[in-house]
């Protein structure tokens, strides 16, 4: 009974497999979603904003004026003392706000503008950062105990962080919840997707990774539905938490990986398993498909798959050089994926143009793993990089010397398009060249460095308020760097995903450590 022929002859149709490919793929992507997004429109900045004044006081005889470039504006931060005394302090009554597309936010609620907007930034740079730290515990955790358990338990205490948000009183206790929720976010999004590529053997396996995209991308559509209707930060906490409770239906029926079971010698629950997908087969596979059950156990007591943990990477010399090169590519991606989002929503109308960002990775899914499989994953990889680099150069240039913002809001999106397809093709490509037992810890390590890459893309584009080359010089650099690191990897396409370590040195013996195939 191996469980890569028996997956093979059940086919990517089987309705058991797909039923729970579907639930799993959404129940991973939604809260992800609202969780990864939220800083976008829950943290916004009001449009404008400046020193809340007494009665019958004018803004002329209290608010002193700074020079912006070659303009000259009232002060946002500063007043003078006194309608008689010109001294300049900082704002003492709180502030006055005007925000065009939302009611409220974080910002507005506990005054972070100023010398206070630093706790904004640090909201949002705390969840990203204990997400590092959560995809390497959750997944060394998936890879020993399950994926169905990391599933389950990340998807319920990331729900119930989101859920807390809703009656926050301090934007310290805040930034503790953000600190939790980066943790359990990566815990569910990445046992979730290492779920849903196991379900599937290597004929089908492209397929998945396809279609698994679009739970990405429809959740971002049902976000802008949230957020289009809801401006008001507490609500949407509130009701994107809600919205998750129809999955704890389905936790009792949730099904473990097949692979992983078939990895950790649980031989007999991946039959109970396999044999309730075959009801669903038409026509239903025959009984000989498990004849052989008894000789496979005893070929995989013999031969038994090794064990592995996170400290086999730093041991080996090769899966060490791959670690770090794929952990660059996943920061760079990252970072870039989060940059150009940010830059794209702040650029005009938040609404529209995120909804153009989330409908542009349409495209991106259905053309990346086609194109991978014609040419190869590291090909498509690399040239792509090399794209997406001049994609936000040429989109730098329209931006700062064109009066309407639209050529360069296309160009972005142009960009973004690209760099979703990379994003895609990365979470496939790492999954295939590390041994079944280090797969999500791989998964998870490369994805914690994704997660430092988007909190540095989200802030570094700030930079650009003042120095407008430096971001995208950083950015591009690194786009232009990976596509070249990226030959170092190996191509794992028509390759059965490996078991051990030594089944990977076989695979580049005798290559260059640069190659194109």
């Amino acid at each position: 009974m191996d469980p890569e022929k028996c997956l093979d002859e059940l086919g990517g149709k089987n309705i058991w497999i797909l039923k729970w490919f579907l639930l799993i793929s959404f129940m991973k992507s939604l809260p992800c979603v609202f969780s990864m997004y939220s800083f976008q429109f829950t943290g916004v900045k009001p449009d404008s904003f400046h020193c809340a004044l007494p009665p019958n006081v004018s803004r002329e005889s209290m608010i002193p004026k700074e020079r912006t470039g070659d303009k000259w504006e009232f002060s946002s931060c500063n007043q003078f003392q006194s309608q008689d005394n010109s001294t300049i302090i900082p704002c003492q009554n709180g502030y006055n706000y005007t925000m065009k597309y939302f009611t409220s936010s974080i910002v507005t609620e506990w005054d972070l503008v100023c010398d206070r907007a630093i706790l904004n930034a640090l909201a949002t740079s705390s969840f990203f950062v204990m997400s590092f730290f959560g995809a390497i515990i959750s997944c060394s955790i998936a890879d020993r105990f399950g994926r169905k358990v990391v599933l389950i338990t990340a998807f319920m205490c990331l729900n119930l962080c989101e859920f807390a948000q809703t009656y926050i009183t301090s934007i310290y206790v805040l930034i503790v919840f953000k600190l939790l929720a980066g943790i359990f976010q990566q815990g569910c999004f990445i046992s979730g997707f290492t779920m849903t590529i196991e379900l599937f053997s290597l004929r089908n396996r492209s397929n998945a990774c396809l279609a698994d995209t679009f739970s990405w991308t429809f959740s971002s559509f049902i976000l802008i539905i949230y957020i289009y209707f809801i401006r008001d930060w507490r609500n949407y906490f509130f009701w994107t938490s809600i919205t998750m409770l129809p999955f704890c239906l389905v936790f009792y029926h949730l099904p473990e990986s097949i692979r992983w079971m078939m990895a950790k010698d649980q031989t007999k629950n991946a039959q109970i398993l396999l044999k309730t997908a075959t009801l669903y087969s038409n026509p239903p596979l025959p009984e000989k498909t498990f004849e052989n059950y008894d000789k496979y156990k005893r070929k995989q007591e013999s031969e038994k798959l090794p064990h592995y943990n996170v400290l086999h990477i730093f041991r080996e010399t090769l899966l060490l050089r791959y670690q770090l090169i794929n952990s660059f590519v996943w920061f760079t991606t990252a970072m870039t994926y989060y940059g150009v989002q940010v830059k794209v929503v702040e650029i005009g109308n938040p609404f529209l143009n995120f909804f153009l960002s989330s409908l542009v990775e349409i495209p991106a899914n259905i053309l990346c793993f086609p194109i991978a499989n014609k040419y190869g994953r590291k090909i498509t990889i690399g040239l792509t990089n090399f794209l997406v680099g001049f994609s936000l150069f040429m989109g730098y240039i329209l931006w700062k010397y064109l009066d309407s913002p639209w050529p360069a809001i296309i160009v972005f999106l142009v960009g973004k398009m690209l760099n979703t397809g990379i994003f895609n093709l990365i979470f496939m490509h790492v999954s295939e060249f590390f041994p079944t037992t280090l797969r999500t810890t791989a998964v998870g390590m490369s994805s914690s460095c994704a997660r430092i890459g988007a909190s540095f893309g989200a802030m570094i584009f700030q930079i650009t308020l003042y120095h407008d080359s430096i971001a995208f010089v950083i950015v591009i650099g690194c786009c232009l760097l990976t596509g070249v690191l990226v030959f170092c990897l190996p191509e794992t396409y028509r390759k059965k995903m490996p078991t051990s370590i030594e089944e990977i040195k076989q695979w580049v013996a005798h290559k260059p450590i640069i190659s194109f195939h």
